[in-house]
């Protein structure tokens, strides 16, 4: 049975996800596009972000075989719109390149550089799967999130130490 839009539209934007800055590299310089990033087990080096086949940023990353992921903080849900929008998507937005020379957000919570592993054809996004080879993190700094058309942060309902 498949379900429509409007089945799905209200229960999915219930779901709450990080915000993230996945960028990539150019011959005209960086290029990047908002959207999400997670992973499950640290013992698996991976991460998974999808992205809209028909965009830009998904172009660059085909080419260039890898990609970054900042994961935003509270604080930059202005960065966050800037990066959905079309235009400049990196001016006045302060950035510094990781060891893959690709760009990461300043003032993110995490910062991934990845080596493209596969793409995988879902609907109209792809399911980009990277092999992180670098990695930064402001531990305690708020992570920017995403739910029922708002951006917010999470707050803990309890520490796992009771």
């Amino acid at each position: 049975m498949f379900l429509g839009a409007d089945q799905l539209r209200g229960p999915f934007r219930a779901i709450a996800s990080n915000v993230a800055v996945i960028t990539t590299d150019g011959d005209d310089g960086p290029h990047g596009c908002t959207g999400t990033a997670w992973a499950e087990d640290p013992h698996s080096p991976f991460i998974v972000t999808p992205l809209d086949r028909g965009g830009r940023t998904r172009e660059y990353i085909a080419r260039s075989g890898r990609f970054a992921a900042s994961l935003l903080a509270a604080g930059q849900a202005d960065i966050a719109r800037q990066f959905a929008r079309r235009g400049d998507r990196f001016a006045g937005v302060a950035y510094t390149f990781g060891p893959l020379e690709l760009a990461l957000i300043d003032g993110a919570v995490v910062g991934i550089e990845c080596q493209l592993e596969a793409s995988l054809e879902f609907g109209t996004y792809d399911l980009l799967v990277g092999r992180v080879e670098s990695i930064r993190h402001s531990a305690g700094t708020p992570v920017l999130t995403f739910c029922d058309g708002t951006f917010g942060t999470h707050v803990p309902a309890e520490r796992p130490d009771g």
